[in-house]
């Protein structure tokens, strides 16, 4: 009887060591559970927001992938696992329905999650970056802030719908601050040009400097830049707690239209 080794997660982890064992265990039978039947290159997520790719370009079929390489593929998620028995639980994504699988080795490769570290409001409120569906809601709500801010009767409430902060002074914040407003300029640009001097981009870093542990020439590059780019950068300042207009920190309240949480990262939880 062959050997069944079930791999939880199709991203990079997931993939690769479900690959991995079909070359080094090709007697043995392997099943990659995945939420989805895509495969997600979590690195184009930049260029997706800022506008420059399709979805498309951002993902490829498991299915075919998995075929390939002669995996089984199952589209589901894992609920519970019942370690005694070696037996899975998991909510299959085409039925709904709750079904089970035994294995003799188990791999969880889930990937991580946004750490809003309990910040009250963060996770209602803020966005996260880690898919497409993501991207998708925050540029659903940049139209909504532009729209608003056409129909806004003051400045002040123009400027605040235009006011976007991204959380985190890490490599993933600098990137994203940096699409994000070339997403915003560019429909700003075509919807309604008179409001491009009202736009504003904070990046929000509770450490005292952006981009903790990396060299400090390319810090201060890195810093030149943004400064060119008009993106004000609050560090030392951490957030406090998030609502759907504010972002607050320890030092200040601000109006925003939209926050993005970059700031951490924490491992999915096992079933």
């Amino acid at each position: 009887m062959k050997q069944r080794i079930v791999l939880i997660g199709g991203g990079f982890v997931g993939t690769y060591t479900a690959r991995l064992l079909a070359k080094k265990l090709p007697a043995s039978d392997i099943i990659l559970l995945s939420a989805t039947d895509q495969f997600l290159f979590a690195p184009l997520l930049i260029e997706l927001l800022a506008g420059d790719l399709s979805e498309r370009s951002c993902s490829r079929e498991l299915t075919r992938w998995a075929s390939r390489r002669h995996l089984q593929l199952i589209q589901g998620t894992a609920t519970e696992v019942d370690r005694s028995h070696q037996v899975i639980w998991y909510q299959d994504a085409r039925s709904n329905l709750k079904e089970q699988l035994h294995y003799d080795l188990l791999v969880f490769a889930q990937g991580g999650t946004t750490n809003f570290f309990g910040t009250p409001g963060a996770a209602e409120h803020a966005f996260s970056l880690k898919t497409e569906g993501d991207v998708r809601r925050i540029h659903d709500r940049l139209q909504e802030c532009v729209t608003g801010a056409q129909q806004a009767t003051t400045e002040h409430e123009k400027r605040a719908l235009l006011r976007f902060a991204v959380v985190g002074g890490g490599p993933a914040g600098i990137e994203s601050i940096c699409s994000l407003q070339r997403y915003a300029q560019g429909i700003v640009q075509q919807q309604a040009s008179e409001l491009l001097p009202l736009l504003s981009f904070q990046i929000i870093e509770a450490t005292p400097d952006i981009l903790p542990g990396f060299p400090e020439a390319l810090r201060q590059a890195v810093k030149t830049q943004l400064d060119q780019q008009h993106i004000e950068l609050c560090c030392e300042d951490p957030v406090t707690s998030v609502t759907a207009s504010t972002v607050i920190t320890k030092q200040r309240t601000s109006l925003v239209g939209l926050v993005l949480w970059t700031a951490g990262v924490t491992p999915a939880s096992l079933p």
